[in-house]
Parts: structure tokens; sequence; C-alpha cells
């Protein structure tokens, strides 16, 4: 029988396990966990890795969804161009790019950084990443470079 087991009693479900012969566990695991897994500083990096070390103890097989894969790669790639974004205004980056491009970076930063203290990830939002795409067009790099 198939039930759903939320993170806060998955250690109990496990430990529940273990005393049970001839069973089969297998869990689907979302984007939260695969995101946790793999991005350190996420507050719950170090319980999810508790929970499925403890997991492994008693073989549950863990599948992932075509959707849940989906979504952890787009995470993913907006944390991989956030990153390379906010690189590109560093103060030892050597990249040259226009000022409207660094203002609209620093911007994008400021308001990402007031997220990330109220618990939101250090990622720019889809709507930032296009918006920031659009100063690295070449038509638009012209257009500022000669002016």
């Amino acid at each position: 029988m198939a039930r759903v087991v939320p993170f806060s009693e998955f250690q109990k479900f496990i430990i529940d396990l273990k005393g049970r012969p001839n069973y089969f566990a297998g869990a689907f695991l979302d984007t939260n966990i695969l995101v946790s897994m793999s991005y350190e500083i996420k507050k719950e990096h170090d319980s999810v890795f508790e929970i499925l070390d403890l997991a492994s103890e008693v073989d549950i097989k863990f599948f992932v969804t075509v959707t849940t894969k989906s979504e952890f790669i787009e995470f993913q790639r907006r944390l991989l161009m956030t990153e390379g974004l906010i690189d590109l205004v560093d103060a030892h980056s050597e990249v040259k790019i226009t000022r409207a491009a660094k203002a609209a970076i620093d911007s994008a930063t400021g308001s990402m950084r007031a997220k990330v203290a109220r618990g939101s990830d250090p990622v720019f939002t889809d709507t930032q990443l296009k918006t920031l795409s659009a100063h690295f067009q070449p038509a638009n790099i012209r257009a500022t470079s000669a002016g």
C-alpha cells in the first residue's frame, strides 16, 4: 500500500521499517530534496543527508518524476546564471560590460539579497534573468557602446 510520508515524519517511518521483514519501500523525491542535497548552503542540506543515510540502512529505493528532474535542472540553470552574472560585476572581474548592464545586475542582486534575508534561495527570478539577458543582446551592446 502506498502512502505519503512528510519529510518531518520520514525518520520515524524508516525506523518503523527496520522491524518489518520482506518489505519493499520506495520514495519519490521532490525538487526541494534534490536542491537541498546538491546545494550546501540550503539549511536543510545536512538534514536531508542524515535522513538519506538512514534510509540506505533499510534499502529504500528512490525515484524522481520527469517534472521533478525538470524543476531541478531549472533551479540549477537559474543558480549558474545568477552566480555568473554576479561574478561579472565583481571587483576582480576583468570582463567589460556596459554601465547599464552593471546597474541592472546590481539592482537585481539587491532585490535578491532582500529576498534571501526573508528565506528565499539566492537566485535571480526568471523575469530578472530575461531582463538581464537583454543587456547582452548584440543590438543592445552596439547601441550602448556607440552612445
